[in-house]
């Protein structure tokens, strides 16, 4: 009975997801999200200056 309502409620939870743009595409979503990353690269040993 428990598997049944947890069915029951993914399926509901599903009406209620949107869909993300892009998501037949993964490639290119992966490239997107990758763009609005922001990588911190230290040019300098903060420690030892």
């Amino acid at each position: 009975m428990a598997l049944r309502w947890m069915a029951a409620g993914m399926l509901e939870a599903d009406r209620q997801f949107r869909p993300i743009v892009g998501h037949q595409q993964p490639a290119r979503l992966a490239v997107s999200i990758g763009r609005d990353l922001v990588v911190v690269v230290p040019t300098e040993d903060p420690v030892n200056t």
